[in-house]
């Protein structure tokens, strides 16, 4: 194969298909972090009382004080974009799978579904488990991640306004 952009492909499809994947599911979860980062930034702008260590926090704790961090600010806001915080369980999973567990897909010339393979404890033991997901589940997956930052990046954008509207002074930093 041709070399396309700085990488040589001398892959296979199935390792072309696995940096698709999670290559994809990280630049979303790039995208969240930042997104949640701002939202806690705007909510708490300025209150000595919150100070967050955002570098150290993991993704669970992060989605977790974004959402306590809005409900303090404006619970209004909170209630409009609900339904776009309860899908951040499903993509922290799913993210987590995809940043740190093995994969291997079906064999055949267009695979179905893949495996990944993760550590877990069962009855105390850790074991070697799997889980298999579909190739239209994962398509589907993406479209309604990508949908729901472009949510989070409005909800955003609104915060950002508000608080430079009351802060004109602070414009060059924020």
């Amino acid at each position: 194969m041709e070399p396309k952009g700085y990488f040589p492909y001398y892959e296979n499809l199935e390792v072309i298909a696995e940096i698709d994947i999670r290559g994809r599911f990280m630049m979303m979860a790039c995208d969240l972090e930042w997104s949640l980062f701002c939202i806690m930034l705007y909510c708490n702008a300025f209150n000595p009382k919150k100070v967050r260590r955002y570098k150290k926090m993991m993704m669970a704790q992060k989605i977790d004080c974004t959402i306590a961090d809005l409900k303090h600010y404006n619970m209004n806001y909170f209630l409009e974009f609900e339904d776009s915080f309860d899908m951040l369980e499903e993509f922290k999973e799913l993210r987590n799978y995809f940043g740190h567990c093995r994969m291997r897909f079906e064999e055949g010339q267009k695979p179905s579904y893949f495996e990944v393979f993760y550590v877990d404890e069962v009855n105390g033991q850790e074991k070697i488990l799997t889980k298999q997901f579909t190739i239209e589940y994962i398509k589907d997956a993406v479209n309604r991640f990508r949908k729901q930052q472009m949510v989070f990046v409005g909800l955003v954008s609104r915060l950002q306004q508000e608080f430079l509207l009351k802060n004109a002074e602070q414009q060059e930093f924020f």
